[in-house]
This record gives C-alpha cells, sequence and structure tokens, in this order.
C-alpha cells in the first residue's frame, strides 16, 4: 500500500492555493536507487516534495524537474516528477571537494511530452534553502507571492505550499 500523499486545494472566499505532499513509499525507493549521502538526503528529499507540488499543476502531459548544480562537492541534484506523479531523484557529488554548495544554482525545467515548447527558469540558491529559491522564483518569474515549507528524514519527505492568486486579498494574513 502507498503511503505517498497529495492534495492540492482552494480557498473559497479568498485568492490562495496550496498543495500538501508527503512522500514515503517513493521516497524510500529513490533512496534505495539514489543511495543520497546524509548531506545531500534532506535536500533531495525536499527536491522531490517541491517537483511533486509544481508538477501536480502542469495542464498538459510532461515532467517537472528541479536540478541543483553547484562547483562544491555536491555537483547535481535533481527531483523530477511527470504528469502521472512519477517521481524520480539523483545526487551526484564529486569527492574531492571539501564544500557541499558552492555558487549554487537552481533550473526549474517544464518539459512537455511530444510537441511543445520547453520552458527553463534559472535562479540562484541563496542561503542553500531549495524553499528560498522557490519563493523567489515565483514572485520573480510568475508574480505570484508564494510560500514554501520542505522537510525530508530517512523515512519521508514532505511539502506545503501557499501560493496568492491575482484578485484582492481582503485580509493580509
Amino acid at each position: 500500500m502507498s503511503t505517498d500523499f497529495l492534495q492540492k486545494f482552494i480557498f473559497e472566499n479568498i485568492p490562495v492555493k496550496g498543495c500538501l505532499v508527503r512522500l514515503e513509499s517513493s521516497w524510500q525507493q529513490v533512496q534505495m536507487r539514489a543511495r543520497p549521502d546524509a548531506d545531500v538526503r534532506e535536500m533531495l528529499g525536499q527536491a522531490l516534495c517541491a517537483a511533486a507540488m509544481l508538477g501536480s499543476s502542469i495542464k498538459y502531459d510532461g515532467t517537472v524537474s528541479l536540478q541543483i548544480q553547484s562547483s562544491g562537492s555536491l555537483r547535481l541534484l535533481l527531483g523530477q516528477c511527470s504528469s502521472q506523479n512519477k517521481v524520480r531523484g539523483i545526487a551526484r557529488k564529486n569527492l574531492e571537494q571539501q564544500e557541499l554548495l558552492l555558487n549554487p544554482v537552481l533550473s526549474i525545467n517544464l518539459e512537455p511530452d511530444g510537441s511543445g515548447t520547453p520552458y527553463q527558469g534559472i535562479v540562484t540558491l541563496e542561503e542553500g534553502s531549495l524553499s528560498k529559491a522557490l519563493e523567489y522564483y515565483f514572485a520573480q518569474s510568475e508574480q505570484l507571492e508564494s510560500r514554501f515549507w520542505l522537510i525530508a528524514n530517512q523515512q519521508s519527505c514532505a511539502g506545503f505550499m501557499l501560493q496568492r492568486m491575482p484578485g484582492e486579498l481582503v485580509d493580509e494574513d
């Protein structure tokens, strides 16, 4: 029995939508294949949850990929989710480099299956925080005020997203 969960929601009387995701069985499968070191496990789980949340909102068949590249020891980290909610994760390290993240960059890739134009957005990974980078990306490129909370450990990973949609917000809270 799958212990993965994803729920999108929208508030009826205010222009706010969101998504809640918790991955357990998928996360366990990714860890068995990717075998992430303890120092990248949390970031890989967070990327997987963020990809699942973003993938749940695409309106076409395709994939959403969150890719972190760095000149530090963590060379590549990928969290990917298809429109059929299939996830995968990859982490590649260079053991010669000491610092985990050095000049990290986050790429958000939307890749339609078959025809369609792929899209890529790139932001810096400020303070090594995937949540902050995603919030900055949505503020700059989508003009949507967004908040992300992401967490991961060895057993599960989870994410929560809130986005303010266009429209009049009567109460800032």
